[in-house]
């Protein structure tokens, strides 16, 4: 049934150990900027560093953001696998699924694409939805009710990370400003 569906969703979220990790990597840096030294993002400055956000709507715009081009990545290869129109052999998938998440902490600790946080989550989205389209897979959805099966899963990923979100979120945007945060950040990572 489509709530079995939804349950089924929540439930990979919660046990799935990779995609807990990969939220914190995306979580970890959503309470800062990187910026020069000095505050000002200048074109010839060397000395970056992660600076702390002044106010929480703005940090949670870019959390909302980050995770809902996620969800449109990991949407469209879930359907594009579970209608059988692309297929990538498991062992691939698992390994760039691990990668993202190496590569998501690294950017952490040595920003490369600041700002740009979106386009991680998006592209990294994308191989996160063939791995969410094998245990599709495993249920043997088949028929005329796979498009709701579909969205009942997608639904139920969706309010298991919020519910990540909900939790983590609040309190890193509290520490922000600690002298423990940079050491959370880098070894939260690591």
């Amino acid at each position: 049934s489509f709530w079995e569906m939804v349950k089924s969703g929540i439930w990979h979220i919660w046990i799935g150990f990779d995609h807990i990790l990969f939220l914190l990597a995306l979580l970890l840096p959503s309470v800062l900027k990187f910026r020069s030294n000095d505050g000002i993002l200048s074109a010839g400055s060397n000395r970056k560093v992660w600076i702390p956000v002044e106010r929480l709507k703005p940090a949670l715009k870019n959390v909302v953001k980050i995770v809902t081009f996620f969800t449109i990545a990991h949407s469209i290869t879930l359907c594009l696998t579970a209608f059988q129109i692309i297929s990538l052999p498991p062992r691939l998938i698992e390994s760039i699924i691990a990668i993202s998440i190496a590569l998501a902490a690294i950017h952490n600790i040595y920003p490369r694409f600041s700002g740009k946080e979106w386009l991680i989550a998006f592209v990294f989205g994308l191989f996160h939805g063939f791995g969410f389209a094998s245990v599709l897979a495993e249920k043997g959805l088949v028929g005329n009710y796979m498009g709701l099966s579909i969205f009942g899963f997608n639904l139920g990923v969706e309010i298991g990370q919020l519910a990540i979100i909900l939790l983590v979120f609040p309190i890193l945007y509290q520490l922000r400003k600690t002298f423990l945060y940079p050491k959370i950040r880098v070894f939260g990572s690591i």
